[in-house]
């Protein structure tokens, strides 16, 4: 009777897996997807799984493209595309763009500065190796206007990117979730 009651146990443990109600997520994350869409899409999923475990790794995009591809993650948060034959991708409500500077900085008092008037301020960002599909982002986005980023610091750490600004030593852009944690 105790190898049937196993047996019964494996085979309703194999189904919940099955099913995707029980079993292990590998989540990918960059810092952006960090603050504020990966918490809740985390919480709205184990609300409906609870018995899905949850794992979440820290990865810049480029990174987590190669995870995916090697099997170490099952999804992933990333800026940029992602085109490959053995996965879909969709495209998540993009972050408004915000300023962050101190608050006597000049930009702060215009109702709505233009890529123009951020181009001459002294921008703080991120660094290639931890920010590099950002950073293209931004040179695209001023690129498009005619406009070359002046980097006047670059750091990996979001926290000493906040603290150069809040230091008065430039401006930096951020999407929404990141701007508000400033």
């Amino acid at each position: 009777i105790h190898l049937v009651g196993e047996y019964d146990e494996s085979v309703r443990r194999a189904r919940r897996i099955a099913q995707g109600k029980s079993g292990a997520i590998r989540v990918g994350y960059m810092t952006f997807a960090g603050a504020e869409t990966v918490p809740a899409h985390v919480a709205r999923f184990r609300a409906a799984r609870p018995d899905v475990h949850v794992t979440l790794a820290y990865m810049r995009s480029a990174a987590q493209k190669q995870a995916l591809a090697n099997g170490e993650i099952d999804l992933g948060y990333m800026l940029g595309r992602f085109e490959h034959p053995d996965f879909r991708t969709r495209a998540l409500k993009p972050e408004r763009l915000f300023l962050v500077a101190r608050p006597d900085n000049p930009l702060m008092r215009m109702d709505a500065p233009a890529l123009s008037d951020i181009a001459e301020a002294q921008l703080v960002t991120g660094d290639q190796a931890e920010w590099g599909d950002y950073n293209l982002y931004l040179d695209e986005l001023f690129g498009g206007e005619g406009l070359a980023v002046e980097r006047a610091f670059e750091t990996a750490n979001i926290q000493a990117q906040f603290g150069l600004i809040r230091g008065g030593l430039g401006v930096g852009i951020y999407p929404e979730g990141l701007a508000l944690s400033a």
